[in-house]
């Protein structure tokens, strides 16, 4: 709207003779000019040049505000006074506008500003991640970022997304880009259970999006390539909230909704479904009434097959009405946040409750954070981070596991939910060869508990022992748990003795992840044309996971019911042994700009990774791009439609981790059923 009010009145003005005027010129801090900048005036408005000069005319005698305003710098208004006549110097210095032209960008193992950034790189703020009800912290990059694909796995409370980062890139490896919460890549095995009832686990659902500052997305390899061997699938990095303002400030969020389903299947009813089973029985060559599973068999005779067909169509049963209906959500979020000359802070304890549209299903979630920086002295300065979370996830199955699933499959119009006994109708596989389970039986008489807890933790420690040099030492933990606990009825459990009570189990599993590194950075910028930045460093990453597995059969209640009897637990306990990865790695990068419009960098990292043979244990990944803002160039500075314009190009190698632990030792297993070399 500024720009068309400004065309407008410098066409008006064009034909017109002005007396008085302002001229001078625009430069920016460091007193480069600004060609392109915006000079307006209540009545007039003009462009500085090539050079930054500008002038700008008046009607009359007496008092004019002037506004100089330009893209990434912060607008200044002054007042001026012009007598009959009088052409006035006014010169106008902008400073940086830290919003824009100086908007920090998480670049991995630093900052840079949004300007100067060369590889492709995407921030989400705060507020674009919390505006949205989404379910846990990747689901809200949904539609948020260019080249970023999210698909939600399902509508059930603490199902994952899946994320891609411009496409797949491997075909055998993972494909899921590389999460860095604070500096820690931190535990994100979605099958840290499988895919029990066809749901595998999202351990990213622990985290709390309201406790999020700010989401970069690293799409190429001049971005990717510092986090070298596990950059191929992309980068995001999650920075959390610190105190930053000073004094106190509080901040109390609530949300309150419910879940439903955006579209339903459109299912056949008993009617639809008998016509077009009939009519598949006479094109196959039958006759008479065709046969139902459950009411008759292929070689009743025609009668009985008439009667079944009768009796099955007086059922109409709507599988996916009968096991959805209408979730409730809540969320409250506490935070307050204290700024300082000392000590800067940020707490936070959020509650989130997300039942689903399916029965039974929910996920519920607790945690709690505190950020804290200390200023100790001139050059030296410490933060801490603690966090802490509990999520509950209760499981339904799913897909071919049964569930909705079968809701939409195995489960006909023709089935009634309960038989005639009142009992939960459900068919024995041994009579058919299929078992077709009862969704609403499924729902009820079989309950799953994912118990996760996480606590991530860090210590980080920023010295300057000479004017432009920062050498950083971090240190973090994550430790994360997560207990499967849970019971099928004995009415689940085909060909089982009447009084067969059912089965319960708990799968555990326990990660320890360390991560350390050192890095050095140097800035060399005198104020002239050209500016360096240096930065080297090294990492340490080990992760170590545990998993058990216990159960007990014939009992009457889940696994935390039973595992204070030891008798109970007939089956014994089952331990696995702990599986070890490892990371050693060496990086550096270099930045230069020229002018503040020209911009180059260096990037390489060489990594070593247990996962992989001592032969092809060490891997070194390099990438160098350049960026240049073709619209500070004289050619472009008067453009009135181009405000801004950067082109940038990069090439880099990037490497895919994402494989088994213990892959490189799966060659051979000595069975009956196989044999090598005829042995």
């Amino acid at each position: 709207m500024r720009k068309l009010i400004l065309t407008l009145l410098v066409i008006s003005v064009a034909a017109t003779t002005f007396g008085q005027a302002v001229k001078g010129k625009v430069t920016d801090s460091k007193g480069s000019p600004l060609p392109g900048a915006t000079i307006l005036s209540a009545d007039n408005g003009v462009f500085s040049n090539g050079e930054g000069n500008y002038q700008i005319s008046f009607t009359g005698a007496g008092e004019y505000e002037i506004t100089c305003s330009f893209i990434g710098f912060e607008e200044q208004n002054k007042k001026v006074t012009l007598a009959d006549g009088e052409v006035l110097n006014l010169d106008f210095r902008l400073k940086d506008d830290s919003y824009l032209l100086d908007d920090v960008v998480v670049v991995g193992y630093g900052v840079q500003r949004r300007r100067a950034v060369t590889g492709s790189i995407e921030k989400i703020d705060s507020e674009q991640i919390t505006s949205l009800p989404v379910p846990s912290i990747e689901a809200a990059l949904q539609g948020q970022a260019a080249g970023v694909q999210v698909s939600q796995g399902s509508g059930l409370a603490g199902s994952g997304s899946l994320i891609r980062i411009r496409g797949i890139s491997s075909v055998s490896a993972g494909g899921d880009p590389l999460y860095v919460i604070d500096g820690i890549p931190v535990t994100q095995d979605q099958f840290l259970f499988g895919n029990t009832n066809a749901l595998n686990n999202n351990p990213l659902a622990t985290i709390n999006p309201q406790d999020v500052e700010s989401i970069e997305v690293l799409k190429d390899a001049a971005a990717t390539a510092i986090y070298g061997s596990r950059g191929a699938n992309g980068v995001i990095i999650i920075t959390t909230k610190r105190g930053k303002e000073k004094g106190v400030q509080f901040d109390f969020t609530t949300r309150v909704g419910i879940s439903t389903p955006a579209t339903l299947p459109n299912m056949l009813n008993s009617e639809q479904y008998l016509r077009l089973r009939q009519e598949a029985w006479e094109n196959d060559g039958g006759t008479g009434y065709v046969w139902l599973p459950t009411y008759s068999t292929a070689d009743d005779d025609a009668e009985t097959r008439r009667n079944a067909y009768l009796a099955a169509s007086e059922v109409d049963t709507d599988w996916v009405d009968e096991t959805i209906g209408q979730g409730f959500k809540q969320l409250y979020s506490m935070s307050a946040r204290k700024g300082g000359e000392l000590v800067d802070g940020f707490f936070n304890v959020t509650y989130d409750d997300n039942q689903s549209f399916f029965m039974n299903n929910r996920y519920e979630r607790v945690s709690g954070r505190m950020n804290l920086d200390f200023k100790l002295g001139d050059r030296l300065e410490l933060s801490i981070n603690e966090s802490i979370s509990q999520g509950r996830n209760y499981k339904v199955d799913a897909a071919w596991s049964g569930g909705l699933g079968d809701a939409m499959s195995h489960a006909l119009p023709i089935y009634p939910v309960l038989d005639s006994a009142g009992n939960y109708n459900l068919f024995n596989e041994s009579d058919f060869g299929w078992r077709i389970a009862n969704p609403v039986a499924l729902a009820n008489q079989k309950n799953i508990i994912v118990t996760e807890n996480r606590w991530i933790t860090g210590l980080k420690m920023t010295y300057q022992p000479i004017d432009n040099l920062f050498i950083n030492l971090n240190g973090n933990y994550e430790y994360y748990d997560a207990k499967e606990d849970g019971y099928s009825s004995g009415v689940l459990t085909p060909g089982a003795d009447a009084d067969f009570l059912g089965n319960s189990w708990r799968n555990n599993g326990y990660v320890n992840n360390y991560n350390t590194s050192a890095t050095a950075n140097y800035l060399h910028d005198k104020g002239t044309d050209h500016a360096w930045n240096f930065m080297i460093g090294t990492e340490y990453q080990r992760s170590r996971y545990l998993s058990t597995n216990q159960w007990a059969n014939d009992v009457s209640g889940s696994f935390l019911d039973v595992v204070s009897y030891p008798d109970s637990i007939e089956s014994g306990k089952d331990s696995n042994n702990p599986v070890f990865w490892a990371f050693i790695s060496g990086f550096g990068r270099i930045n230069y700009a020229f002018k503040d419009k020209y911009f180059f960098q260096l990037t390489s990292r060489t990594d070593g990774s247990s996962r992989f043979g001592s032969n092809n244990r060490y891997a070194t990944f390099p990438s160098i791009s350049a960026g240049w803002i073709m619209s500070e160039e004289g050619f472009l500075v008067e453009n009135r439609t181009i405000s801004f314009l950067k082109l940038r190009g990069s090439f880099g190698y990037t490497g895919n981790a994402g494989i088994d632990a213990s892959a490189r030792f799966a060659l051979y297993e000595d069975s009956q059923s196989l044999t090598y070399n005829g042995k």
